[in-house]
């Protein structure tokens, strides 16, 4: 640190360069957001008169303070809530996409406490989160399907619920997530299947996309690209 500035000046001006740096590689999600923006805050309020030993040992109380309370915490009584929500008694089959790490917790503790349930899994490409997923659940004695995407409709009418996860949430309800998980809210609104989102506190958002078309994260075509090329040589083959 400069002998000449504060540490909470050095502190905001890194942090800066830090979240230009990320906005060029990713845009935010709100939980980044609010992450950087609560750290930014804590830095603007710490008292120059003392020590910067004690002035560090701050923000590194605010960081632990966001992971304990805003995302383990959180996360614990996310899964407490979702228990609510399985029958017991009869078999629940729940219908879930890509592999959300939170579902998982929720699916697992479920499990523990001997729900009655099986887990539909629908997955898309390029990435296929949701294999990872089954595999995951297969491990921990869960009773799973795997299905892609242009095959929930054939499966829907056995489903009693739907879990999804979520990116952020908006101001006005709406849901920020990947792609696809639009597409298994509509079927399962078509069928008259209760959706439920699961999120984090942290990951809400003062924002409304009026435009969802243009606002939307472009991810990288290539990867998309060497996908569709792989298929074909799978079915030339």
């Amino acid at each position: 640190m400069a002998p000449t500035r504060s540490l909470n000046r050095e502190l905001e001006g890194e942090l800066d360069k830090i979240m230009s740096f990320w906005e060029e590689c990713r845009p935010f999600s709100a939980g980044v957001e609010y992450a950087m923006k609560f750290i930014k805050i804590s830095v603007a309020s710490l008292n120059t008169k003392q020590a910067s030993d004690k002035q560090k040992q701050k923000i590194y109380d605010k960081i632990d303070y966001i992971i304990s309370e805003r995302i383990i915490s959180a996360d614990e009584t996310i899964k407490e809530q979702g228990l609510s929500l399985f029958t017991g008694t009869e078999e629940d089959v729940i219908l879930t996409f890509g592999g959300v790490q939170l579902l998982e917790m929720v699916f697992k503790e479920a499990h523990e406490k001997r729900m009655n349930f099986r887990v539909i899994v629908a997955d898309a490409g390029p990435e296929f989160e949701g294999r990872d997923l089954v595999r995951r659940l297969s491990a921990a004695g869960i009773k799973v399907t795997y299905v892609l995407l242009t095959g929930v409709s054939f499966l829907i009418d056995k489903v009693t619920k739907v879990f999804l996860g979520a990116s952020s949430v908006l101001s006005n309800g709406a849901i920020v997530a990947k792609v696809g998980n639009s597409m298994l809210a509509t079927i399962a609104k078509r069928h008259q299947k209760p959706v439920v989102v699961f999120s984090e506190t942290y990951k809400f958002s003062d924002r409304v996309n009026l435009d969802p078309i243009n606002i939307n994260e472009i991810g990288d075509p290539q990867s998309l690209a060497a996908y569709c090329v792989h298929k074909n040589v799978s079915r030339w083959y």
